[in-house]
């Protein structure tokens, strides 16, 4: 029989090595990132924040507000959105219901404390 001590060792091994691959998933993902990981969380919000107001008109309308807003150049802007598409994003409702989740919930949602969507 194992003794408590050793479980109790194993578990923390197994921690860390969940740890370990989570932090490699996101390094992974922020490289495909095409502008910083802390610029997401603003976007996401802008986007929910003209919600009642604008809806969607399955465009993304609000997120290229938000680059516009931000002065993200054009060639920026096209990668940005390029990148939403491919994670499922095509249009704002889109953003918020798909990649909102995915990088949000998914990655270190303590990181973000995001409370909007």
């Amino acid at each position: 029989m194992t003794s408590k001590e050793e479980k109790e060792r194993r578990k923390a091994l197994v921690r860390a090595q969940q740890e370990q691959e989570r932090e490699k998933v996101e390094a992974e993902a922020d490289k495909r990132l095409p502008f910083p990981r802390n610029s997401l969380l603003p976007l996401f919000k802008y986007i929910d924040e003209g919600w009642d107001e604008y809806g969607c008109d399955h465009t993304p309308r609000r997120a290229i507000g938000y680059l516009n807003k931000i002065g993200l150049p054009d060639d920026q802007q096209g990668a940005v959105l390029a990148w939403l598409r491919d994670q499922g994003g095509a249009c704002d409702c889109e953003i918020l219901a798909n990649v909102v989740e995915r990088w949000v919930d998914d990655y270190n949602p303590e990181e973000w404390n995001f409370e909007g969507v």
